[in-house]
């Protein structure tokens, strides 16, 4: 190789093309000095997505909080008006170096989803990059950052801010298989993983039953070879996956995303980054949501689905109704009897255990259904399934348990069913009001047999 050739793991040169493969993502990035709040924006522009500087602003935070409060959705703008506050964004990033953050925004009438991404750009310093990148149409993405962020700015500064949110880079040559790990973690390094050699995919595969967790590694083996990574690259520019390294004898979610140079083709830059807190950040919120959503959706006094989770059941079951009309389903009505008889003779608790014994009565007949306490004395049962098509049997064998109970002093319910009849009913609704008015012909049946 002349002098004169570039050598394509020479450190300024790997870094560059680096920071070309990590920055092409966002569509907008500002360099803000903390000291003073100045600030300087850049954005691609042209056929080339070459990168433009544009003026100088004074005041980052009130131009921030301008385009935010014009641009961001606003089930979106509170959370993102917090995090850009100075005095938070500061607390954030001196405890994290680097945060992102998801919203939507209004472009151009539609609303597009983007991540903006903050890192301070080396520890303790005033300088902070932020970017803007598009993630509805992420896979379109093509612009790349050519241009220093600010004239005291290096690549290599730039490489190595946006480089900490990765364990690992590594530069690979497709077409021969060399390739070589730039700044990993020291908690990588105990993999001891190989930093360069000349069969990139080999090599990976060949770790595979060392490093990676092991419900994982089938997936890898499919998925983390150079035929599909590389169709993947051709269509999308970018190939990302999700999967779990032991690392001192513990899963860890890691994320692996590959990007195909546009000037070099033969070159890729593969990052791993570590997204195991994350992960189960997120998993912890959404089985929270799921638990308060459920907690929500419960009547307290007897366990089963309230009138709120019923108005949900009956907007869905509508609207396959409109999807496809011949929807199987039949709604059962259920009103309890002499409640407020057990109520003025022995007292409100002595009621509550009258309607959970009435619950637990309809539960024990319909065992395969959702069952609604819609009102304070009344429940709905909504069937599907096995219980539809042993409807009448079932409500046989309600009726009769009902029948005994009267005789033996148990709890009485009354109950009237109804069936979807498509060239009759356009709504559970309609169904519902025939239940309701069969179980009310029961419920009298019931009192004149007392």
């Amino acid at each position: 190789m002349s002098a004169k050739s570039a050598n394509p793991y020479d450190s300024s040169f790997f870094l560059s093309r680096i920071v070309r493969a990590l920055m092409r993502e966002y569509d907008r990035v500002y360099c803000v000095d903390l000291h003073d709040d100045t600030y300087m924006q850049y954005r691609p522009q042209g056929p080339k997505n070459e990168l433009h500087f544009f003026s100088p602003g004074e005041d980052f935070f009130s131009h921030c909080r301008a385009d935010i409060e014009k641009r961001v959705c606003a089930e979106d703008a509170e959370k993102v008006l917090f995090s850009f506050q100075k005095e938070n964004l500061v607390r954030r990033l001196d405890e994290e170096e680097s945060f992102s953050i998801n919203c939507h925004i209004e472009q151009n009438g539609a609303r597009v989803a983007v991540r903006i991404h903050a890192v301070r750009l080396l520890n303790g310093s005033d300088i902070v990059v932020i970017g803007l990148s598009n993630i509805e149409h992420e896979a379109a993405r093509e612009r790349a950052l050519k241009a220093v962020v600010k004239q005291s700015l290096t690549f290599s500064r730039i490489a190595q801010a946006l480089a900490d949110d990765y364990f690992s880079i590594y530069d690979v040559n497709v077409e021969t298989g060399n390739f070589v790990e730039y700044s990993a973690h020291p908690q990588y390094r105990t993999l001891d993983i190989q930093q360069v050699g000349s069969d990139f995919f080999s090599t990976v595969q060949q770790n595979i039953d060392r490093v990676i967790y092991e419900k994982d590694r089938e997936k890898m083996r499919r998925l983390f070879n150079k035929e599909v990574l590389l169709a993947a690259l051709e269509r999308d520019k970018t190939y990302t996956m999700t999967y779990r390294l032991v690392i001192g004898d513990e899963p860890v979610y890691v994320s692996m995303k590959a990007s195909k140079l546009r000037e070099d083709s033969k070159h890729i830059v593969i990052g791993v980054s570590n997204i195991d807190a994350q992960v189960r950040r997120e998993r912890s919120f959404a089985q929270a949501l799921d638990d308060a959503t459920k907690l929500a959706n419960r009547d307290a006094l007897t366990g089963v689905k309230n009138k709120y989770a019923y108005s949900l059941a009956e907007r869905n079951l509508n609207e396959r109704i409109l999807s496809d009309p011949t929807t199987d389903f039949a709604v059962v009505v259920c009103d309890i009897n002499y409640l407020k008889d057990v109520n003025d003779h022995l007292g409100n608790r002595a009621g509550d255990d009258y309607i959970r014994s009435a619950c637990a009565l309809i539960q024990g007949i319909f065992r395969k259904s959702s069952i609604f306490r819609v009102g304070g004395d009344e429940f709905a049962v909504l069937l599907e399934g096995h219980d539809y098509e042993n409807r009448n049997n079932l409500m046989e064998d309600f009726r009769k348990t009902v029948r005994q109970n009267q005789c033996d002093g148990g709890v009485v319910v009354a109950g009237g069913m109804a069936t979807f009849l498509p060239d009759v009913d356009r709504t559970v609704a309609d169904v519902f009001m025939r239940a309701d008015a069969a179980m009310y012909e029961e419920k009298n049946d019931l009192k004149r047999d007392r």
